[in-house]
This record gives C-alpha cells, structure tokens and sequence, in this order.
C-alpha cells in the first residue's frame, strides 16, 4: 500500500514541478518522465502481487471445501458400514441422503464464496488495467505539454475523461470490497485531481494558477491489504465454526434416532426369539412323530429287501440254467454253420473260375469287333467328306440366290422400320404411362396390408382381453390391458401413415387433373376420399377405446364387446374402401373412349403424353 501511496506523491509532485518549469532543460524532463514510468512500473507490480495473494487464498478455500468434502465422503462411507450390521437398509438410505444434503450445503456455500472472490478479483483486473491506461494517457499528456503543440488534439483529454468514468462506474457496482474499495478511492482521487490540475492548466497556460495537488492525503494505507486477507480469514473461518456445529447437531438427532429404533429392534428381536422357542418345540413334537413313522417304514424296508434278495436268487438260477442251455445250442449251431460256409466257398470259387473263362471269350470278341467297326467308320468318313464337299458346293448356290432375296427384303424392310419407328415412337410413351398408373394403383390398394397385419395383432389381443373379461380373472385382465396398448398404438401408426400416403395422393391427382382434365383421375380422388374418411373413422374408434382402457380400471364384458364390435367394422369398412379403389384395366373398360385420345399420334399429343409422364415418375 506504501506503494500506491508513494505513486500519487510522485506522479503529483513531477507533474507538479513540470508544469511550473515548463522552460527546463530536455534533459531535466526526460529524467522526470522516467522517474515516473518508473514508479508506474512499480506499483503495477505490487497490484498483480496483491491480485495473485488472493487467488492464491481463493485456491486455498477451495481445497479446503475439498478436503471437508472428503472427509465428510468419508464419515459417510464409515457409517455406511456400521449401519450394514446394526440397522436395516432405510436407516442407511437415510444417513446417505442426509450426508449428501450436507454435501449439497457445503457445495452451494462453496460457490456462493468462489462467486463472491470471482467477481471481486474480475472488478480488481478491470480496476488494474483502467489504472494503466489512465497512467499512459497522462504520460501521453505529458509529452505532449513537453513538446509545446500549439494545436492540441482533443483524443487524449476524451480518453482520460472515459477512463475516470469507468472507474467511478466500477466503484458504484460495489463488486469489491468495502476495504479494497477504499484503498482504490485513496489512489482514484488524487490522480483524478491531478487531471482537473492538468487540464486546467492547459487551458489557462499560466504558472501562477497552481493546481490542487496539495491536497494529496499523505497518510499510508498499507494495513487495508492486510485487513483484507485477515477479513477473509475470519469469515472463512465462521463459515468452518458454522458447518461445524450443523455436524455436531446433525450428529446428536441421528444418534437420538438410531437409539429410538435400536430400541424397537431390540423388543422385535425379544419377540422373535420367543416366536422361535414355540415353533421350536412345536417342530421337535413333529420330528418325535417323524421318527416313529421312519422306524416302522424302516421295518418295512428291510422286510421287503429280505424278500427281494429272495427272488434275486432264484432268478438268478434259473437263468444260469437258461444261459447253460443257450451256450450248448450256440456250439452245434456254430459247428453247422461253419460247415455250411465251408460249402458255400467251394462253390464261390468254381463260379469265379467260370466267370473268368467266360469274360475271356467276351474280351475276344469285342476285339474283333473292334476291328470291323475301324474299318466301317474309315469308309463312313469318306462318304462324309464327300457329302460335305456336295453341300459347300449347295451353300455357294443358295447363298447367291439368298444374297439377292436378302437385298430386296432389306429394302422391304427398311421401309417397314422406318413406318414402324414412327408407330413405335407414338406407342411408348402410352405403355410407360400404363406400367406407371398399374404400379401407382396397385400400390394404392397394397397400401392397407400393414393396417390388416396389425389389426390381426391387435383383434387376437383385444379377444384375450375379452376372454379375461367374461371370466373375471382381475389380475389377469391388468396384465392383458398392458398387452393390448402397444398393438393399439401400432395399429395407430399404421393407419396414420395409410391416411398421409392418401392424403399425399389426393393433392398430387388434383395437380395431374389440372394440367390434364381427365375424368378418371376424379373418379380415382373420389376412392381414395372414401379411404380416408374409413381411416379417420378407424382412428376414431381405436381412439374412443385408447381412452376407455386408460380411464376404466373395471370395464365391463358388453362395453368391452361393443367397442370391439364398432372397430372390427370399421376396420371392415376400411378394406372395403382400399379394395374399391380402381385397377387400371376397370379404368380403361369405363374410360375405353378417354384413353384412345391419349394415344394421339400426332406430335403434339406425344408432347403431352411424355409430360404427364414426367409429372408421374416426379410425384413417385
């Protein structure tokens, strides 16, 4: 503060000396203005040293809530565990929401503090830096004096009068402190003192007129940073005291609560145990009966495994005798059977030694018959070489004479391609606009398949609810209920897009009867309006049911079954709407006379034809 205290006096003193003896030296007033800067230099310094004490102390008090934080994160988890093997899980829940309330405090008083520091360290930078650019502007001032212009530029004198408003806007926000504000008023007034002197002087030019610098207190503020740290630190403090005694007291009620219910837990536990003790000697009275009954089912085992053992034996001798009897059979039945395959081989062998007679008579003879078929197919391919040879020599005579029948055809038909061209080039554009009008319709009609599919879902849960209904199984109607509203809400969305695609439709058939006045397109608009009335018919009726499952916990089974009824015919009515929608060969049947005036074949109704072609495939 000495500092600030020492800048005023000097800048007012150098100011002061300078304008009285304005006729120095050059070398006098430069040495003056450095001493100035100089000093400005200085008490920049010793305001950023204050300005980073106090983030430093802003920093502190924030690790500070830290590490009450921690510790209270802390306390919670060691009485997490305590509260895991005294007392039930809502007395936990309920120390964790009340640690977590502390937290929240600590956290608002936190950022209600860091808020305050912030917005007092933003006004002192701004304070810092309005100084600086004061200080410059009087440096500025002071060259200029120095140089003695005759014709002073008003620039500076309306930046100093700018800087000294903003300063004074920022002293009455009241964004910094009481203190702090003080220390800047001591420094704020004299320089805006020295201005009026310097100013006045400028105007006046007469070194008789003193200005009002003597006026500068001289007193030292360097104790106000030091209250300003040590305020701090109280209130820091207070606030520390403060969350203190709110733990302390929030400690004692949670200790008087947890004692109220140890207390009832210790009287439920006292009956628990005596409802112990009964069902305890009710269960030994039944494990005595038990265990007579095991002893006369005991008995009654071993009798039977005794009888059991009995029947093992003997029929275990009888069926030794039986395996004995088996095993004598098997060896005679072995001995005949290897008799009969001794047999058997014997005449394999001689039926093998004559088939190899036989294929070697078969190989001689294929030889030989080999032999006269090469010489058959020698002669053969003499007679087709010269069968070839007579058929080049036909091929050469036909090909001259077709030459000639080809150059009259190809005149012929050059003729007919040019005809059928033109027929051609005023046929195409009719059977695109027919495959386009086939798709268009039959995609018109198909556009109800999702609403059917839907509504199949929907019909076989409403009839499961109805089912629920008519045998007044409560619950299970809750649960169908639940089951019947997401297919309620499908079969929504489908009829919703089905009512866009017509209403799409609708608007693009009156473009195309605008441009081409068509009759069938009416008829066409005229189905699909019918389509749209049964879909917004639907809708309501889904609807009016939607709001009976969602107002009525218990509806009746006849409601129940008239709102199924009203929505399975207008589900019917709508199919029937899709359907009437016209194909393109009942279109032409009723319009047969319509339709032949759109395959004109002169060239303009070509031009309308390929245009209402182009509007089609647009629109799709």
């Amino acid at each position: 503060m000495s500092s600030l205290e020492n800048f005023s006096n000097a800048i007012a003193n150098s100011l002061w000396s300078f304008i009285r003896t304005q006729s120095i030296e050059p070398e006098a007033r430069n040495n003056s203005l450095e001493r100035c800067k100089v000093e400005i230099k200085n008490v920049l310094a010793k305001v950023e040293d204050e300005l980073n004490k106090l983030c430093k102390t802003s920093e502190d008090a924030e690790k500070h809530f830290q590490e009450q934080k921690a510790e209270i994160e802390k306390a919670l988890e060691t009485l997490s565990e305590k509260m895991k093997k005294d007392e039930e899980q809502a007395d936990l829940e309920h120390a964790k929401k009340e640690g977590m309330l502390k937290i929240a405090n600590a956290e608002k008083e936190k950022k209600a503090v860091h808020e305050g520091l912030r917005m007092e360290l933003e006004a002192m930078f701004t304070l810092a830096e309005l100084f600086q650019k004061l200080l410059k502007a009087i440096q500025m001032t002071i060259d200029k004096i120095a140089e003695k212009k005759e014709h002073r530029e008003l620039e500076n004198e309306q930046t100093l009068e700018q800087i000294l408003k903003q300063i004074e806007g920022v002293l009455e926000r009241g964004q910094i402190s009481k203190e702090f504000s003080q220390v800047v008023q001591t420094i704020f007034e004299p320089l805006n003192q020295m201005y009026n002197s310097l100013m006045n002087s400028q105007k006046l030019g007469s070194e008789s007129e003193k200005p009002i610098l003597d006026s500068i207190p001289k007193e030292t503020n360097a104790s106000l940073i030091r209250q300003l740290s040590t305020d701090y630190e109280q209130r820091l403090k207070a606030m520390k005291d403060q969350a203190a005694r709110q733990e302390e007291e929030e400690e004692r009620r949670f200790q008087e609560k947890f004692q109220q219910r140890r207390e009832a837990r210790t009287k439920k536990n006292e009956e628990s145990r005596r409802e112990q003790k009964r069902i305890q000697e009710e269960q030994d009275e039944k494990r005595k009966k038990m265990d007579e009954q095991q002893k006369i089912f005991d008995e009654e085992r071993e009798r039977r495994r005794r009888e059991l053992n009995e029947h093992i034996k003997k029929v275990e001798a009888e069926n030794k005798r039986e395996i004995e009897e088996m095993n004598r059979k098997c060896a005679v039945e072995k001995m005949r059977f290897e008799t009969e395959q001794e047999l058997r081989r014997e005449r394999f062998e001689n039926d093998v030694h004559k088939n190899n007679e036989q294929m070697d008579e078969k190989n001689r003879a294929h030889e030989e018959e080999m032999t006269r078929r090469a010489e058959e197919n020698r002669k053969a391919d003499m007679e087709h070489l010269e069968r070839i040879r007579r058929m080049k020599e036909e091929f050469l005579r036909n090909r001259e004479k077709s030459k000639k029948m080809w150059e009259e055809k190809m005149e012929k038909m050059k003729q007919q391609y040019e005809q059928i061209k033109q027929a051609f080039k005023y046929r195409i554009w009719n059977d695109i606009i027919e495959r386009n009008w086939t798709n268009r319709l039959n995609f018109l009609r198909s556009a109800n398949r999702e609403v059917a599919r839907s509504y199949s879902y929907f019909q076989s849960a409403a009839n499961n609810l109805q089912y629920r209904l008519n045998s007044a199984q409560v619950p299970e109607i809750t649960k169908e209920k639940q089951l019947v509203q997401p297919y309620l809400f499908a079969l929504l969305q489908a009829i919703d897009s089905e009512q866009s695609i017509m209403n799409k439709e609708l608007e693009t058939l009156q473009e195309m009867f605008d441009k081409t006045g068509k009759s069938f397109v009416i008829q066409i608009r005229q189905s699909l309006t019918l389509v749209i009335n049964a879909c917004a018919e639907f809708k309501s009726a889904l609807n009016n049911y939607k709001n009976v499952l969602e107002s009525i916990d218990n509806i009746s089974t006849g409601e129940h079954s008239n709102f199924i009824e009203h929505i399975r015919r207008a589900s019917a009515q709508l199919s029937s709407c899709s359907s009437s929608i016209p194909t393109l060969a009942e279109l032409k049947t009723k319009y047969q006379k319509e339709m032949k005036s759109q395959e004109g074949n002169t060239h303009r109704d070509v031009v309308r034809v390929h245009e209402q072609t182009v509007i089609i495939e647009e629109i799709e």
